[in-house]
């Protein structure tokens, strides 16, 4: 049988790269399965602007996964635990009143009794993540080894957790700025468009026609021409028709670097 820093260490390692609440929520109750007599075993999330636990998760017997209700947090046995912020074992009475809907409790088999252990979940600056509870109806009494042990997961679940927050954070941020960016891309490229340019010119024709020749070609282009003939309005459509069009325009000033480079 392995060690408890072992079960800890897979349970650790197995949370590595957990960045979604289902797979966060399969990682804890696959492996504590294996170490407990679960019948059921449930996570939800703590949501501060509503004080309550939202977004839970119950694997039952059976392997099945259920949605759970919102749970508020205030009240009865739960805002106890909270507030002492340890792994508590509850007794079936206090279960049936307070967390039936945590972990899909069901009536045991006549003659057995129902356990049950609540664990709240902390981040590093010790805010309340969400709650943890295993049940089972065994009449497995977790003793004080199993509990300290359920603490020191709590810990690194708590990390998990955060770590999971902050990759989804990172990851809605990036759709915005990359939504943002192509927003902006979308109106410099408005701004230089000389697509929709009215002209009559046999001149101007012939170099829009160049422009449309050399755009695909992976070759460099010297743009000659007076001050305020629009050199830069045709670099701009030169860039936007090339295979390099998804890539940013770098302008540099010649004119403002020194002689001496």
């Amino acid at each position: 049988m392995n060690s408890r820093h072992d079960q800890l260490l897979a349970i650790t390692s197995a949370l590595l790269g957990a960045y979604d609440p289902q797979r966060l929520f399969s990682a804890v109750a696959g492996h504590l399965r294996e170490i407990f007599p679960v019948d059921a075993f449930g996570i939800s999330y703590y949501d501060h602007r509503t004080d309550t636990f939202v977004r839970g998760m119950a694997m039952v017997a059976g392997g099945d996964i259920l949605s759970l209700e919102p749970i508020p947090r205030t009240g009865a046995a739960l805002e106890e635990i909270c507030n002492a912020g340890v792994a508590v074992q509850l007794d079936e009475t206090r279960v049936r009143q307070a967390l039936a809907r945590l972990v899909g409790l069901h009536t045991p088999p006549t003659g057995q009794s129902t356990h049950i252990v609540v664990l709240p979940v902390f981040g590093r600056d010790h805010t309340l993540l969400g709650v943890a509870a295993g049940l089972n109806s065994a009449g497995y009494a977790y003793t004080a080894d199993d509990i300290a042990f359920l603490d020191q997961l709590g810990i690194q679940v708590g990390l998990a957790i955060e770590n999971m927050q902050l990759h989804q954070e990172n990851a809605r941020l990036r759709m915005r700025l990359e939504a943002e960016g192509q927003y902006l891309k979308e109106e410099i490229d408005r701004a230089a468009d000389v697509g929709g340019l009215i002209y009559a010119s046999r001149l101007m024709d012939e170099a829009m026609q160049q422009i449309a020749r050399t755009a695909p070609m992976d070759a460099s282009v010297l743009l000659v021409g007076e001050t305020g003939t629009g050199k830069e309005l045709f670099a701009r459509t030169l860039h936007a028709r090339s295979a390099s069009a998804h890539r940013p325009l770098v302008r540099v000033n010649c004119g403002a670097i020194p002689s001496g480079l």
